[in-house]
């Protein structure tokens, strides 16, 4: 199983104004840096919380066959997309026996959200998918994730916020656990416990 990041976010779920509000910033200088330190936050809120905080595309591949779980005795194909939230599935292709690629059609999968808050792909009722050739990456499912900055929880926005401050001021010893402590506290709310 593969999964990288195909297209980054075109914008940020704090803005520099936001950023520079909470450091108590009211100068110029600094602008670019507090960009890239907001830029870094998010990606560290996404580490930690395994969400999508702003819409961005991402590749998931498999290897030599379809993923499948066992459920009350019986085993049926499932893929687990992750990253949550799902904004949209873009295509389901695979390597046919013949070794051509194929598009799955949108009507022969479902998407439905999980427990777990992760998104997952299922065959769609009455329907069997077809074979494929035993190679890396014969199944290849391209999607959207994440949402408008706008949409994104305040308490992720809040831990941004610490962790921008963590990277700008610098601070040390019992300054700096308690920061690192809330910011945790508040990512841990949106943590995604991703499916077994």
């Amino acid at each position: 199983m593969g999964l990288i990041r195909t297209v980054d976010p075109e914008q940020e779920p704090l803005s520099l104004d936001e950023a520079k509000q909470h450091l108590r910033v009211d100068i110029d200088d600094d602008d670019e840096l507090i960009l890239s330190q907001v830029a870094a936050a998010r990606q560290w809120a996404e580490g930690h919380t395994l969400r999508a905080l702003v819409t961005q595309t991402w590749r998931l591949t498999f290897d030599y066959e379809w993923p499948s779980v066992e459920e009350g005795g019986r085993c049926t194909h499932r893929i687990v997309l992750p990253r949550p939230p799902l904004a949209s599935v873009t295509s389901v292709t695979y390597v046919d026996l013949e070794g051509a690629t194929q598009t799955l059609a949108v009507d022969q999968y479902i998407t439905s959200k999980r427990d777990t808050g992760e998104w997952s792909i299922e065959p769609a009722y009455g329907v069997i998918w077809p074979s494929v050739r035993d190679v890396p990456a014969a199944i290849a499912v391209t999607f959207v994730a994440g949402t408008t900055a706008a949409d994104v929880p305040e308490p992720l926005k809040a831990a941004m916020k610490l962790h921008v401050q963590i990277l700008y001021d610098h601070p040390s010893g019992a300054e700096m656990q308690a920061l690192e402590r809330a910011r945790d506290a508040l990512l841990n709310q949106s943590r995604v416990h991703p499916y077994r």
